[in-house]
């Protein structure tokens, strides 16, 4: 983690991605919370999946259930897939309220340690 607010992962760079849908509030005309949904493809092995790429909150809304509310409509977004994520390790247990499980060891992803955690599809598991 850098000093201040932000974190550095190497390797990685800003992307100029749009807003997603809902990410602006009209008492709060900035980006205040944001989640990446992806795609896993299929394999001989695994189903399509649904992963969660990323969970991030401005430092100024943190505490206002905004990254509750965004992993609320992830989840439901989901389908009939199984979602999947590479959650920091420190938030194992926040991630489990939402119904994901850890299916890995402790790895480190640009020098922090995370864990993936699976969510399985409705009606199985």
């Amino acid at each position: 983690m850098a000093s201040g607010s932000r974190q550095t992962c190497p390797g990685r760079r800003r992307r100029p991605w749009q807003d997603p849908p809902g990410a602006r509030r009209r008492d709060r005309p900035h980006l205040v919370g944001y989640l990446r949904q992806l795609e896993d493809r299929v394999t001989e092995a695994a189903p399509a999946r649904a992963r969660i790429g990323r969970v991030c909150v401005a430092r100024s809304a943190r505490s206002a259930g905004v990254a509750s509310q965004l992993m609320q409509a992830a989840v439901a977004s989901a389908g009939a897939r199984e979602q999947v994520l590479d959650a920091q390790a420190h938030l194992e247990h926040w991630y489990a309220r939402f119904g994901f499980t850890a299916a890995s060891d402790v790895f480190l992803e640009g020098d922090i340690p995370h864990v993936t955690m699976v969510r399985p599809a409705p009606g199985i598991g």
